[in-house]
């Protein structure tokens, strides 16, 4: 038995996203489709949904880091397509860029050794779990959910997970990306280590 063929519609496209609109039927696909060996060859996933360039955000990033100036820590991000991607973004921005982080419109650049240590989850943290099991959801089920996790609720999202996927599942979803599922585990397993945004 042949593996169900699909195709692929752009439902939305900008320099640093796509957001795909999976087809099962050839007939009901528009004029300008994709395959997934088309998918593929722009290293994205075969699902629907929305997905990153993940070195086209890296490489903006770095010329916004390369504009700090000596003696200061961040830099406004002019590129407004680039700020909304990464405020809509699943992931934080020191996933695209090692040792950076944005706090509203800058962009603040940390060097090897004088961050925080981290010693509880981070909002991050958060968004990675969620983003990895929205992934794993849309995979699994052959859906093209998406979640705005700017106006979800921290701990009912994963409540929600919980009753989808076993931790295990989850872990080795995670590890498969490479990803450090140590926060990810603690939030799991243990609501009150989510961080909720603070209500003052």
């Amino acid at each position: 038995m042949s593996q169900q063929e699909y195709y692929y519609e752009a439902v939305q496209q900008t320099t640093y996203l796509i957001d795909l609109k999976r087809i099962t039927n050839i007939e009901d696909c528009p004029e300008d489709f994709l395959t997934i060996a088309e998918l593929s060859e722009m290293g994205l996933r075969a699902h629907g949904g929305k997905q990153y360039f993940s070195n086209k955000i890296k490489n903006a990033l770095i010329e916004v880091k390369a504009s700090i100036k000596p003696g200061k820590k961040s830099a406004i991000i002019k590129d407004a397509e680039l700020l909304e991607t990464l405020k809509t973004s699943y992931q934080s921005c020191g996933y695209f860029l090692e040792n950076t982080r944005r706090v509203g419109d800058r962009l603040f650049y940390y060097p090897q050794g004088t961050a925080k240590v981290q010693t509880e989850p981070k909002y991050a943290d958060w968004k990675t779990l969620v983003w990895a099991c929205l992934r794993m959801m849309n995979d699994t089920y052959e859906t093209g959910f998406d979640i705005n996790v700017n106006n979800s609720d921290r701990v009912k999202t994963i409540e929600l997970y919980k009753k989808i996927f076993t931790w295990e599942e989850v872990a080795a979803g995670m590890d498969a990306k490479g990803n450090n599922i140590e926060w990810a585990k603690m939030m799991w397993e243990d609501e009150k280590t989510i961080p909720v945004p603070s209500s003052n």
